[in-house]
């Protein structure tokens, strides 16, 4: 089973199958009742029993990521191949992003897309690199339709995605049959075709008796790269960017003393600030950056000339740092770090650090790592792109919906009044003896202590009560 997943994937159904009668030799073999919740047998603090549904997440999904953001051949085969099943779909949304892509040829049956279904029990997947050409998708207005399948059929053939593609310069009205047919190498005086008249039906007003409004064009002046999402914070570093646009030369001190970020290292906050720093400066400009973090300084010096990185998944914060050596390679930085020496009253660097511990009370400028300077194939979570490794996340993420599975469940409710006074991980090591998890499979003594223990918290002897 262990070699055969690598190469095929297995519907939920299956793998439902399989656990349920893992999980009942595992009741008899640890003399459980038959009626005890799936969620204590796959819960990773009591008898962590592996699901092949989760198993099967956790390897296809970390190896397709890496195949998609390899720079040798088998990214390129990758993406050969996701590109025929995204031109079977002939849609315009990404397939990754699709909530239920359906596709009608042989590239159903293959591999790649049933991973690509796996996706969908994630939270969010980000891909760079979506062009949006038109506008308005045929798809949108034309699947209303019965007989859509087969409209997807002759539009693909034509080429036809957009509704932009079939309408004047200026997107005011649907182009003629007749103006279309010849650039479809279709005869002008032919049936006209079913899909193009309920298009039209659904998408003209005849004879308006009303002026339509001119557009208004807006030309951006913003000059912030496009790592960052709006905000007053954003609008108060736009205004340095712009006093910067006309220096050659810039001298920044970064700290990143922080607190309460949900991280007790403060190298991400150290790399957040020199990206921050960089972000304001213009094109072919240099730069001296001082800091007191070896981390961020020694790193930089390794990574700067081995772009792009050969594995990105194994670099601690690595979207951060793919979007910070691809944006100073583009706009031709040179910059030249220097290491603050620690305690030697620096009066910039006191400055700095001065501001970094006030955080909490600064405004709040928010990173968007899925921008044109981050090239990677990248799972996130809230719109928060995740930065540690993905077999580590997705097996977290399948223990979190384990977790909720046992919260849920009636034994618990017993406890939902008390359960925020209850320590736990003190719990967990009673229960287990204080010994790892692995070790009750190869000692008589102690899976029998533990299912003793399990049945003492489930309340599942054969007390009187519960047998009335």
């Amino acid at each position: 089973m262990e070699y055969h997943i690598q190469n095929i994937v297995i519907n939920r159904s299956a793998c439902n199958k399989i656990l349920s009668h893992h999980i009942g030799l595992v009741n008899h073999k640890a003399k459980l009742s038959c009626t005890i919740p799936t969620s204590i047998l796959l819960h990773p603090q009591l008898y962590n029993i592996k699901n092949i549904w989760d198993i099967q997440l956790q390897y296809h999904i970390s190896n397709f990521i890496k195949r998609l953001n390899d720079n040798n051949l088998l990214g390129t085969t990758t993406h050969i191949r996701i590109q025929q099943i995204q031109n079977n779909l002939w849609l315009s949304t990404n397939i990754f992003l699709h909530p239920n892509p359906t596709i009608d040829g042989p590239n159903r049956y293959t591999t790649n897309f049933k991973i690509i279904q796996l996706f969908k029990h994630l939270d969010n997947f980000n891909i760079p690199f979506t062009i949006k050409e038109g506008s308005i998708s045929l798809e949108s207005i034309l699947s209303s339709h019965s007989k859509y399948p087969t409209f997807k059929k002759q539009i693909r053939h034509h080429h036809l995605l957009f509704l932009d593609q079939l309408t004047s310069f200026d997107n005011s009205c649907l182009l003629d049959w007749k103006h279309i047919s010849p650039r479809l190498n279709k005869i002008t005086k032919g049936k006209i075709p079913l899909w193009f008249t309920f298009l039209e039906d659904q998408t003209t007003t005849r004879n308006p008796t009303s002026i339509p409004i001119l557009p208004n064009l807006l030309i951006s002046t913003v000059q912030i790269p496009s790592f960052f999402n709006s905000s007053t914070a954003l609008d108060t570093l736009q205004s340095i960017c712009n006093y910067n646009s006309y220096l050659t030369e810039l001298t920044f001190y970064t700290d990143g003393s922080v607190i309460d970020l949900g991280n007790s290292q403060c190298s991400m906050a150290e790399l957040v600030a020199v990206l921050l720093a960089i972000s304001t400066a213009s094109r072919n400009c240099s730069l001296q950056i001082f800091t007191d973090s070896q981390f961020v300084i020694s790193k930089y010096n390794s990574l700067i000339y081995t772009m792009p990185l050969s594995k990105p998944f194994n670099i601690p914060y690595w979207p951060i740092w793919n979007t910070l050596l691809n944006f100073i390679r583009s706009y031709n930085l040179n910059i030249t770090f220097y290491k603050v020496i620690a305690h030697q009253d620096d009066e910039f660097n006191n400055k700095a650090n001065q501001l970094a511990h006030c955080h909490q009370i600064a405004l709040h400028l928010l990173s968007d790592l899925q921008n044109n300077y981050n090239h990677n194939f990248t799972l996130s979570i809230d719109n928060f792109s995740i930065e540690l490794p993905i077999c580590h996340c997705v097996r977290t993420i399948c223990h979190a919906h384990i977790l909720a599975f046992w919260f849920s469940q009636n034994h618990f409710q017993q406890w939902l009044q008390i359960s925020q006074y209850i320590y736990w991980n003190a719990t967990w090591l009673y229960i287990n003896n204080n010994q790892k998890i692995s070790n009750f499979s190869h000692s008589f003594h102690s899976s029998t202590l533990k299912s003793f223990r399990i049945k003492i918290l489930l309340d599942d002897f054969p007390a009187p009560h519960i047998l009335h």
